[in-house]
């Protein structure tokens, strides 16, 4: 017997005896048609998922996913569980985004650019997200934003790698962290000469994410040249903007920038600059 996770989703079924026939006899139904082609499709779509790719569209991905890791909890209503099943391993897609993961659209030419505000299928899950109703989608069948919105694959294995058993941790303290290592780390994967333009409208672009970082820089280095103090370094700089007729950013908004900066690991062995006699 193959390995578990080796397993498509038609092989666990037959594994633990489903009827294989009542698979068959649901391809052409109008609720659970698709997804029973879909779980009879499972060995053409495994070979699908291990070839190269530079874009995928979503629902290719949840396809996939769904392949090698769904499951069909109840045999008696198995089209219920499977669709519900497919439908929380492709939506959770749209979340992501949040996280680092881009989006993409194909243009007439066929060519790739990142997805932005006016696409209707970016403005579709967007609006999606924005009423909380993402999480209560239920797809007997593919959804057009899903054919429509694409991933990259350098993005997307960033983000799998930045992400990965990220459960444990405080989600929202660390969000924005990771989102941001996300897009390092897919311009690391393009390598120094290559850089991608990401119309991001809702999250850091990747130019954003290097700006940031040199901002912390900056903010860490003056830290050290004012030698300010572990505590109470917040409120005085808060004072001292007052003082020079700016509002904002707040002692809360100044802390944690200042806390950020202070953690901010050495890219290198710190140097002492020579002197001019020397």
């Amino acid at each position: 017997m193959r390995e578990q996770e080796k397993l498509t989703i038609l092989e666990r079924m037959i594994e633990w005896g489903f009827p294989i026939e009542r698979l068959y006899a649901k391809r052409s139904d109008v609720y659970a048609g698709q997804i029973a082609r879909l779980i009879l499709a499972s060995d053409a779509i495994a070979k699908r998922a291990k070839l190269d790719w530079e874009y995928k569209s979503l629902a290719e991905l949840g396809e996939e996913l769904f392949i090698s890791l769904g499951s069909v909890t109840n045999e008696e209503r198995w089209e219920q569980s499977a669709i519900r099943n497919f439908s929380s391993l492709l939506c959770p897609h749209i979340w992501y985004e949040e996280e680092g993961l881009l989006f993409f659209v194909r243009t007439k030419d066929g060519k790739f650019r990142p997805a932005k505000l006016g696409d209707p299928s970016y403005d579709f899950v967007r609006r999606l997200d924005e009423e909380g109703a993402v999480f209560d989608l239920v797809l007997n069948e593919v959804p057009r934003w899903a054919q429509e919105l694409f991933v990259n694959k350098i993005n997307y294995d960033a983000y799998c790698l930045v992400w990965h058993d990220q459960d444990g941790k405080a989600y929202d303290q660390h969000k924005a962290i990771l989102r941001d290592a996300v897009l390092q780390e897919t311009q690391r994967r393009l390598g120094g000469n290559r850089r991608v333009d990401i119309a991001h409208p809702n999250e850091s672009t990747l130019a954003d994410a290097r700006e940031r970082g040199s901002l912390l820089r900056i903010v860490r280095s003056l830290d050290v040249m004012a030698n300010l103090p572990d505590r109470g370094a917040a409120s005085a700089i808060e004072l001292q903007l007052q003082q020079l007729g700016f509002g904002s950013p707040k002692e809360a908004t100044i802390r944690k920038i200042l806390d950020e900066a202070r953690k901010l690991e050495a890219d290198e062995k710190p140097q002492l600059r020579k002197s001019k006699t020397q």
